[in-house]
C-alpha cells in the first residue's frame, strides 16, 4: 500500500516531533 508523499511527510514530521519532545525532557 503506498501513501501520498504528503502523507509520508506529515507521519514523518509528527514522528520526529515526538522524538524531539521526548529529548527534550
Amino acid at each position: 500500500m503506498r501513501k501520498p508523499d504528503k502523507e509520508i511527510s506529515n507521519f514523518c514530521q509528527e514522528v520526529l516531533e515526538d522524538i524531539w519532545a521526548e529529548n527534550r525532557k
